[in-house]
């Protein structure tokens, strides 16, 4: 099976500032993108980090830097055979280190700001390039 990361914002451009509303409503946003494409592209084994916020929020709550957290949600996108990164509201400082790691490690991302038919095939095309690399 082909597996994928989702980049979407939690935190976004406020990074570590950002309000208990609006990071909720990112989370939110990030869970039901994710699901959806799972739910439309079942042979993608697609990793939703937003579904794991709770916990990240813990060890964040307990001292660990957000440095280290990004580097260890970089270590899970590089695991993984695509990435998947939602622009529509922009790119956070997060997703761009997220990318830059996938990119790095020669691993194609799907960048796309609705999810649709067309970007349903992108990702088609991008998990057949990844069964044969």
């Amino acid at each position: 099976m082909i597996t994928g990361y989702l980049m979407a914002p939690v935190r976004g451009s406020n990074g570590d500032s950002v309000s208990a509303e609006v990071k909720l409503e990112n989370v939110r946003f990030g869970i039901e993108l994710g699901l959806s494409i799972r739910l439309a592209m079942p042979s993608l084994d697609l990793f939703i980090p937003h579904l794991h916020e709770e916990v990240i929020d813990e060890l964040w709550r307990l001292g660990l830097e957000s440095d280290k957290i990004l580097d260890a949600c970089c270590n899970i996108a590089v695991s993984k055979d695509v990435g998947l990164l939602y622009d529509g509201h922009g790119v956070s400082s997060g997703m761009q280190r997220e990318w830059d790691a996938l990119c790095r490690a020669g691993k194609e991302v799907i960048v796309f700001d609705s999810f649709d038919d067309d970007v349903r095939a992108e990702i088609v095309f991008a998990m057949s390039r990844a069964r044969k690399g």
